[in-house]
């Protein structure tokens, strides 16, 4: 998860306000490097959520230093956004930051959270960017890089030189979804547009996302944008992951508030559906 230093004693990691400092109550920095190193001997890979769509609230120090760090010129639900197009020390402070942890610590990977809430309109995006000098840092090694998108921008994973962001694979909100509502029944809230039906998960298999702008009521707005001609294993799929657990009335894990044997059916299509499951 993110280990960005935060104000307080206890976080969940989306606020963090030193994005070069891992949070003192993880350790030291050297903590965090023995534990990489660990993983590496064990044969694991160790993938680092980063959050570059906002700062925490409590402890940002950055408007006292400069006031072109943010911008309202774009609506921000987590807090204030980023002035990722104008403001060129903003944009190397963040642009740097993936790059960092995967030259300093080995990290092989990032996981960019809410990729909908960075917004830049300059003709290279910071997502891309932030790819980019990734790998760089990454030098021989192999590094993966993939984004949280509520929005579903097939382009996160398209190619540079097609105008895409060049990263490896973003989530599919759709096939959670769609497998939940098979699950449970429910499609309340923002599981509404779904209706849990084999076509569904079919579609979802076949062709990623299932909303590919179509309007979506929930919204009152187009969801999804076109994923034709995008590889199968760019998009991940799962049943269940630390958002949805937690947007939930209980926290309650799927395979305990539906059958043995639709969760295993719907364990079965993740698998080995040609998607990447997480």
């Amino acid at each position: 998860m993110r280990v960005a230093e935060f104000a307080g004693r206890f976080g969940w990691g989306y606020d963090g306000v030193d994005l070069y400092a891992p949070t003192r109550l993880y350790g030291r920095p050297d903590d965090l490097r023995a534990f990489v190193d660990r993983a590496h001997a064990l044969g694991l890979g160790v993938i680092l959520d980063v959050v570059y769509n906002h700062l925490g609230p409590s402890g940002n120090y950055l408007r006292e230093l400069s006031d072109d760090f943010f911008t309202d010129r774009h609506p921000n639900e987590w807090g204030e956004a980023i002035d990722f197009e104008t403001a060129r020390g903003a944009r190397e402070y963040f642009a740097a930051n993936g790059a960092y942890w995967v030259d300093e610590f080995h990290i092989d990977g990032l996981r960019l959270d809410a990729t909908q809430c960075i917004y830049d309109d300059s003709a290279d995006h910071i997502v891309g960017e932030i790819g980019s000098r990734a790998r760089a840092a990454a030098a021989q090694r192999s590094i993966v890089i993939f984004a949280e998108t509520e929005s579903q921008e097939s382009r996160l994973v398209r190619p540079l030189d097609q105008g895409g962001r060049g990263l490896d694979a973003m989530w599919n909100d759709d096939f959670h979804h769609a497998a939940r509502v098979a699950a449970t029944g429910r499609n309340e809230a923002y599981y509404e547009p779904t209706k849990g039906t084999a076509q569904e998960l079919v579609s979802a298999v076949k062709w990623g996302f299932l909303f590919q702008g179509q309007v979506v009521k929930w919204q009152q707005k187009r969801r999804g944008t076109c994923a034709f001609g995008v590889p199968a294993m760019r998009f991940l799929t799962y049943l269940e992951n630390h958002d949805q657990v937690a947007n939930s009335a209980r926290g309650s894990r799927l395979k305990t508030i539906t059958s043995p044997g639709r969760y295993r059916a719907l364990m079965g299509v993740t698998l080995l559906a040609p998607q990447t499951p997480m």
